[in-house]
């Protein structure tokens, strides 16, 4: 493995994990829009929180 390609996958893992993190964000505004109006669907937010988190352990266990 060359230094340029293990370069670029550590690039592509910190990616993947910003983008979870994102996910992850996205999910507690969702939950904090459910807190502030209870109108949401309260487990909708929770699943995808639960979901993005999953998502980032399976990308950071590679």
């Amino acid at each position: 493995m060359t230094e340029a390609s293990r370069e670029q996958t550590t690039h592509e893992r910190t990616l993947t994990l910003r983008g979870g993190f994102y996910l992850m964000l996205l999910g507690l505004v969702f939950v904090l829009l459910t807190l502030l109006n209870p109108v949401y669907v309260q487990t909708d937010a929770l699943l995808f929180l639960l979901g993005s988190y999953f998502l980032v352990m399976a990308q950071s266990s590679f």
